[in-house]
Order: C-alpha cells, then sequence, then structure tokens
C-alpha cells in the first residue's frame, strides 16, 4: 500500500514537472524569440510615426518631411514627402520626393536589426569611422521625439557596417551595433534618384489619330517624284465596234501600178 502511495506521488510529481517544461519551453518560446528580435532591433518606433527625416553626409545634405494633404493636392506629381536641399537655390526647395527611395529607407529604420553589438570605449569610436559619422542620419517623430542613427565603416567581412543608435555624450562605454550593408546603400543614392521623376505627357489627342486628311481618290494623288504615272487602260470596245470598216478606193481614183500601160 505504501509503495502504490510513492508510487503516485511520482506520477503526479512527473506529470506536474512535465506541464511546467511545456509551458516555459514550448508555448514560451515564441516569446523569447520576439525579445530576442526586439533586442536586436535599431529603433522601436513604427513607420508611420516618422514626420521627417535628414541624411547628412561628407557631400550633401538632405531633409525629408511628410507632405501634408493641401501639398499633395498642389502638387503635380503625387508624393508623400517632400525634398530640401539646405544650400540650394528657393527653386529646388520643397521638390516631391521619390516615394520608393523614402520608403526603402524607413523601412530599414524601423525594421532594420543588428547582427551583433560590441562595447568599446567612447575613445575608440575614430576607428569605426564614428567619429566622426560617414552619414547621421537624423529622425524627427510626429510627437516631436528625437532619434539618431551614426553609419561608420564596413567592418573586416565587408558583410556588415559599424553603427551607433541614438549615441550618449560622455558615456565612457559605446555600444557598436552591426548592420546589414544595405543602411549604406539606402543613403548613397545618386540626387536624381531622390527625386520624384515627373508624369510623362500623354500623346495629343491630333497626333494619336488617324490621318483624315487623306485623298480618297488614288487618281488625284500626286504622282512620286521620279516615276512616271500609270497609264490608264480604255475600257475595251466590243468588236464590231472596235474593228474599222475597210474603205474600198473607187475605180477612178485607184492609181496604176508602175510600169503598166493604160488601156
Amino acid at each position: 500500500m505504501k509503495l502504490q502511495r510513492t508510487s503516485l506521488i511520482l506520477l503526479i510529481s512527473s506529470l506536474v514537472l512535465g506541464g511546467i517544461v511545456y509551458v516555459v519551453e514550448i508555448q514560451g518560446a515564441p516569446q523569447r524569440e520576439t525579445a530576442k528580435a526586439k533586442a536586436k532591433q535599431v529603433f522601436s518606433f513604427k513607420e508611420d510615426q516618422i514626420q521627417a527625416l535628414t541624411v547628412t553626409t561628407g557631400q550633401r545634405i538632405l531633409k525629408f518631411t511628410r507632405a501634408t494633404a493641401a501639398q499633395t493636392s498642389k502638387s503635380q506629381t503625387p508624393t508623400r514627402w517632400l525634398l530640401t536641399i539646405p544650400g540650394q537655390v528657393r527653386g529646388n526647395d520643397d521638390i516631391p520626393a521619390d516615394d520608393g527611395a523614402v520608403a526603402y529607407l524607413l523601412s530599414l529604420l524601423t525594421t532594420g536589426q543588428s547582427s551583433n553589438i560590441l562595447t568599446v570605449p567612447a575613445t575608440q569610436r575614430s576607428e569605426f569611422g564614428l567619429e566622426p559619422a560617414l552619414t547621421t542620419i537624423d529622425i524627427t517623430l510626429k510627437n516631436q521625439q528625437t532619434h539618431k542613427l551614426l553609419l561608420g565603416t564596413p567592418d573586416f567581412s565587408g558583410g556588415s557596417i559599424y553603427a551607433q543608435a541614438d549615441p550618449g555624450n560622455g558615456a565612457p562605454q559605446v555600444s557598436v551595433l552591426l548592420l546589414p550593408t544595405q543602411f549604406s546603400e539606402a543613403v548613397a543614392r545618386p540626387l536624381n534618384e531622390w527625386q520624384a521623376q515627373s508624369p510623362s505627357p500623354s500623346p495629343s489627342p491630333a497626333a494619336s489619330a488617324s490621318p483624315s486628311s487623306a485623298p480618297s481618290n488614288p487618281a488625284a494623288s500626286p504622282t512620286p517624284t521620279g516615276s512616271s504615272a500609270p497609264s490608264v487602260s480604255p475600257t475595251p470596245s466590243s468588236p464590231t465596234s472596235a474593228s474599222p470598216t475597210p474603205i474600198s478606193p473607187s475605180p477612178q481614183t485607184r492609181s496604176a501600178p508602175s510600169g503598166a500601160s493604160t488601156p
């Protein structure tokens, strides 16, 4: 009897431990993966929360601002973003930006993940191309919060670049991220790829319509230079009217053959 009670206690204990292991290891796996992904994610805000961003490199400064409904309706080229190039002439300010190029950069900022995080002394930031940074991306959200991403040099393998998100001031240790090279490729576009392309003008109705002024009578069309006009064959007449009737000369008018004597 005592043995059966001990076996029952062991069985119940095994079931309880098995349930705990199932809950922790099996059902908790998705939550752990989500937590790891969030830890590697560069920023936690969403794409639709971004109001403006500025991309600064050694050659230029590009500022992108989300267009309002009134600005979009006035623009000849429909766009959700406007591009401003500080230092350029006023005619180049607030031009329509290419939505695809901006959306690609925003997708990287909101979903990009680091493959590794290094903790290094702040005095070594220049060794990673972060002091000064090769590219600086300043982000402004709709709630007026600001974020910053510094892009540095490629790592030794060439498959990633060094970066720093929201760098602090005065911290003795800094976190250096390893990000995909798509980040540097996304900001290194030529200027014309950042600008929206103007729509091609549609052909005018007169040009697309079939010509109506063509002559309807082929005989009235002019003869090409250097070629003879085709001869027009007359309509054949009936055999009776086509053959001329022979007229016999009268005896008085018939001439005598040469050398013949007159009777």
